[in-house]
């Protein structure tokens, strides 16, 4: 009973913060002397918001096109494919990134690769997956086929 009544006089007693409403002026930023750039920011995410019916695609396009996530870029060496392409003597060009979001918001860039060669090149490369395919399946326990 009497830790009841030191609870009691200990909240009677604790000095309590202000409280505050907040209001229109309380963001952390001065929007009152914006540039034109800004300016126009904030209108590109008003029209994207007019385009969008989904709030979540809304989510995600301000979070790609404003580049609030961590930016993950996928190396186009760890690629089993371009690793053969390579290995064949053959090299495989980056030029460009397709743009993804993660389940975490992160975005994450895939390489776009072009592999350039002349056609005893792409036979040679072609030829070597069509006998790696063909031993996969040579050699492959017929049991685990399903």
């Amino acid at each position: 009973m009497s830790s009841e009544n030191d609870d009691i006089k200990n909240a009677l007693t604790t000095e309590q913060e202000e409280f505050k409403l907040k209001g229109a002026d309380d963001y952390p930023y001065d929007f009152s002397d914006l540039c034109d750039e800004h300016q126009r920011v904030a209108q590109t995410i008003l029209d994207m918001y007019d385009r969008v019916q989904d709030k979540n695609i809304f989510k995600h396009q301000i979070k790609t096109q404003f580049k609030l996530g961590k930016e993950i870029f996928v190396n186009k060496d760890e690629n089993p494919l371009v690793k053969h392409i390579e290995s064949q003597g053959c090299f495989c060009a980056i030029q460009g990134h397709v743009t993804e979001a993660d389940k975490d918001g992160n975005i994450v860039k895939y390489p776009v690769v072009s592999f350039v060669a002349d056609t005893r090149q792409y036979e040679k490369v072609y030829r070597s997956l069509v006998e790696q395919i063909k031993e996969y399946f040579v050699h492959k326990d017929d049991n685990s086929i399903k």
